[in-house]
């Protein structure tokens, strides 16, 4: 009886390896055929939404069943798709057979849920980790995780064009905001001066211009650029938070210049409203001071009505003191134009990173 008993149990150990096994060799890369494709919890149209792929996105899938749907993870996490939608032919890049080993190259990168900075974030990752990379859309790369499950990151934070030169490498920051829409909101004009500096220059005009050289950065790379001003005119707040919602838009940036009664108060400060802004707030004002050389005043919650009463990430950037007669003669060089326009794209890429 004890020989059949262990006999029974070697037989059973032999199968599930070859099942394993089986398992392993079956694992097959889909491609999505369909925009904004369900990713669901489990499989039945019933059951809920926890994630959406779109057209082109390929997934590794680990199980089919007889009612047509197929087992892969998302987020961490088992998910389930209609695979009427998928396909294993695609002009994308194909992955099975072809899996790359990936390094990432900078601190703190997030991991995804899905391919788009839309997605939730699974965790951060510290620079030199390793990933296999199993599947890609666009810039995005889906990793596969420690515990088994996948995730995506950017790819131009891996060293997967790492042979490229210099000047492709280039190529690819200039064109990494492509796809996202970003407001710039150059405060006040037309009746409304704003502050009054030195010599009576108008914040309005300053403004003005320190905008148009941040909209054509943004557009140089690759963004989607919504002036709620586009020259000397009143722009009501109600209607600058219009202009915002009435797009697909990202990011909502409103640009200032700063005033005090005491004419040696200087620097760059940043107000964000609520704790979604945060993030963007800090980045961006990180990038300025990165590339501006005023002084830092810090990121501030406080509740201009532009930021409050907006609905997506927006901040207010106040860029220097026209009050102070040497920064303001810094602030009116097209260098600093040009460093504050840096600073800002910078800052919006890694935001979205």
């Amino acid at each position: 009886m004890r020989i059949l008993f262990f006999s029974a149990v070697i037989i059973l150990f032999s199968l599930s390896l070859c099942i394993s096994a089986a398992m392993a060799d079956s694992v097959e890369t889909y491609t999505v055929g369909a925009t904004d494709l369900n990713v669901r919890s489990s499989p039945s149209h019933d059951a809920p939404i926890i994630g959406k792929l779109q057209k082109g996105d390929q997934i590794r899938v680990f199980e089919e069943n007889t009612f047509g749907w197929v087992k892969t993870f998302y987020g961490g996490q088992e998910a389930w798709i209609a695979s009427q939608y998928l396909s294993t032919k695609s002009n994308a890049t194909a992955i099975s057979g072809q899996e790359k080993q990936i390094t990432i190259i900078e601190d703190g990168v997030r991991v995804r849920t899905g391919p788009g900075t839309e997605n939730s974030v699974i965790k951060h990752v510290p620079r030199n980790s390793q990933y296999t990379m199993v599947g890609n859309s666009n810039d995005w790369g889906e990793i596969l995780l420690e515990d088994g499950s996948t995730g995506w990151v950017a790819t131009w934070l891996t060293d997967l064009n790492s042979e490229s030169t210099p000047v492709e490498k280039q190529s690819k920051n200039i064109t990494s905001l492509t796809g996202y829409n970003i407001v710039i909101d150059p405060g006040h004009g037309g009746e409304d001066p704003g502050s009054i500096g030195m010599n009576n220059i108008f914040e309005k005009d300053v403004i003005m211009s320190t905008a148009n050289a941040v909209a054509q950065k943004l557009r140089d790379a690759g963004a989607t650029v919504i002036m709620t001003r586009n020259g000397d005119y009143y722009v009501p707040l109600q209607k600058r938070i219009q202009i915002s919602n009435a797009y697909n838009t990202h990011a909502f940036i409103s640009l200032h210049y700063n005033a005090h009664p005491i004419s040696n108060v200087n620097g760059i400060e940043t107000h964000y409203t609520g704790e979604g802004s945060y993030t963007l707030a800090r980045e961006v004002h990180a990038a300025l001071e990165r590339n501006t050389a005023l002084i830092n005043r810090g990121v501030k919650q406080s509740g201009f009505y532009v930021i409050s009463e907006n609905n997506i990430p927006s901040i207010l950037v106040e860029l220097g003191f026209i009050t102070n007669p040497d920064e303001l003669e810094y602030i009116q060089t097209q260098e600093y134009e040009n460093n504050v326009a840096n600073g800002i794209v910078d800052g919006i890429r890694h935001y979205f990173n």
